[in-house]
């Protein structure tokens, strides 16, 4: 029902209607504004008021000569005074004045009234900002999907434009109906927009006037640490933004804005599921945990601290989404249950094993993968699995002669040896099944199978399965997982993907920063945390100066603060 807000909050109804009878609406500064009716530059009829923000008041109105709705945005009239805030509101308009794509809101005019008001013209948007959609819970993962992507759709206009938008958030985001699409979303106030492009004028220090570049709570870690900021900063905001549509709440939350940009600059985000849980503690969710993991992943790698690790431009983002997109919409359809974790993975557990004991002839087959045929080794062996009976099947392939040269006897030979939990068994019969045939590496047996390692609690079996999707299925989706698992909670796998990753080509891409002070607040003896301090030190990384320091402040910490506050000097002379 709203049109764009400069902070996406709403006046309370009392005053609205207090406002329709004094004709005049009252600003946080207590001036009064123009009426209901009255006529704006000799074109436009103000109808009501929409929204009230720091910089301004948003107003409904129409365009007289040709009837149409419009969002009119006036600045307040003391603010316009000051230098500072003035350019705020001309950038703006310039910022989006630029702009012309159907996910970004349209500005159509903008001028100076007679006593040296600003205002600027929008489209009238008939909907609501993304903050109201999430006052319910979090959304359906296809529909946060295709939230997202219009979110990135319009950042890439607008970075192609060469502005950054610097302030990406639920209260910015407005959805619409759009045709038959009732979540159309549009990218709105760009009030503190970069222009970087060739017609960058001198920068003016907005933040004299109290101005915020940003919202704490979706600020990438380079806002939050005052480094400067460009496309890839918008980015990290969105997957904010994404994560709270998924979980239900932001990653991290604080009543203390320092506090909050210390943890985007430093924490590693949660799981997805993790926060979601929360919020599902006492409901259904209606969302399967391996949907979560998939989630997970990707909007992860759009959580990197580091903006060179995260998705290089929304180009890539937008790919990266179509090319789950279809898994995850599959996931979506699941008939709500409540299931805590455990019974979740235990549930995954127990499919990928009934699948496994059913053998593959009851499994659908991608078209063009071989079959076994019944007086094979692997024919005979998938019988006797399809019996319940995965030793049987064991003995019949390794008694083969040929077996070590069939494919179809080694998929077989890693089908009965997860039946029976010998996945490093498994692993190495479906490594050698797949160099006989590649088709093989789509096998749906085999890659439940991989889907119950990765759920199974002993970290060496998660690694596993991992490693071996990315190195004989190259499978992008678990060399996230691998990345994510260098910030698990769980100091066992953390550490062992650490070491594994070390000489990977994967290395560069590893939080090694977040990694360590993981260890650094989760570990709980003193040697342990004082070897994360070296390791963080040796790093000369500066961004772990604060955290750092912290921990030499923190009670309990007495026999570590010498070290961490060392490294804290060391770190403070790195350039």
């Amino acid at each position: 029902m709203a049109a764009e807000a400069t902070d996406g909050t709403k006046p309370p109804q009392e005053e609205l209607d207090a406002t329709a009878e004094l004709g005049r609406a009252p600003s946080a500064s207590g001036e009064r504004h123009i009426s209901p009716g009255d006529i704006i530059d000799n074109r436009y009829r103000v109808e009501g008021v929409l929204g009230e923000g720091g910089m301004g008041v948003v107003y409904r109105a129409e365009h007289i000569a040709i009837a149409r709705p419009v969002a009119i945005k006036l600045l307040h009239g003391p603010l316009a005074a000051l230098p500072e805030v003035r350019a705020r509101f001309e950038r703006e308009a310039l910022a989006i004045g630029r702009i012309s794509h159907p996910n970004c809101v349209d500005v159509s005019d903008f001028g100076q009234l007679a006593d040296g008001s600003l205002y600027l013209v929008m489209e009238y948007l008939d909907g609501k900002p993304l903050t109201e959609l999430l006052h319910h819970g979090p959304l359906e993962p296809g529909r946060a999907l295709h939230i997202l992507k219009h979110i990135l759709r319009g950042l890439a206009h607008a970075h192609h434009m060469g502005i950054v938008h610097r302030d990406v958030k639920p209260a910015n985001v407005f959805v619409v109906r759009q045709g038959h699409d009732d979540a159309f979303a549009k990218i709105v106030d760009f009030g503190i927009a970069k222009l970087v492009g060739p017609t960058t004028t001198t920068d003016v220090n907005l933040t004299q006037a109290g101005i915020a570049f940003g919202t704490p709570v979706y600020m990438s870690p380079e806002q939050a640490m005052g480094e400067p900021a460009d496309a890839r900063s918008d980015l990290y905001s969105a997957s904010v933004v994404a994560y709270e549509m998924l979980a239900g709440a932001p990653p991290f939350v604080s009543d203390d804005k320092l506090d909050l940009m210390g943890m985007h600059a430093n924490r590693p985000p949660p799981p997805l599921h993790a926060t979601r849980d929360q919020f599902f503690a006492t409901q259904s969710d209606p969302v399967a945990p391996a949907a979560l993991v998939e989630l997970d992943a990707l909007i992860r790698r759009g959580l990197e601290k580091r903006p060179n690790v995260r998705y290089a431009s929304a180009a890539a983002y937008l790919e990266a989404i179509e090319q789950l997109e279809t898994e995850i919409a599959d996931f979506a359809n699941v008939r709500p249950r409540r299931w805590t974790v455990r019974k979740r993975l235990g549930l995954a557990l127990l499919v990928a094993l009934s699948l496994a004991a059913l053998g593959w002839f009851f499994v659908p087959r991608k078209p063009g993968l071989p079959t076994p045929t019944p007086d094979s080794a692997a024919g005979k062996a998938a019988a006797q699995l399809e019996r319940g009976n995965p030793n049987a099947a064991i003995a019949t392939v390794k008694q083969s002669k040929a077996a070590n040269e069939d494919p179809l006897a080694q998929a077989q030979l890693g089908h009965a040896l997860a039946s029976n939990r010998d996945y490093k068994g498994a692993l190495k019969a479906y490594r050698r099944a797949i160099e006989l045939e590649p088709l093989l590496r789509d096998e749906p047996t085999l890659r439940a199978n991989l889907a119950a390692m990765e759920t199974e609690p002993d970290a060496a079996t998660k690694l596993a399965a991992w490693w071996f999707g990315v190195e004989v299925l190259d499978d992008a989706r678990a060399s996230e997982q691998l990345l994510g698992a260098a910030l698990a909670p769980d100091a066992r796998l953390r550490q062992l993907t650490r070491l594994s990753l070390e000489k990977h080509s994967l290395a560069p891409r590893v939080d090694w920063v977040g990694s360590y002070l993981q260890d650094l607040q989760l570990l709980p003896s003193c040697a342990e945390r004082k070897t994360a301090i070296a390791k963080l030190r040796a790093l000369g990384d500066k961004q772990a100066a604060a955290p750092l320091r912290a921990a030499a402040a923190a009670k309990g910490n007495k026999c570590l603060a010498a070290d961490a506050q060392s490294a804290v000097r060391f770190l403070s002379q790195v350039k």
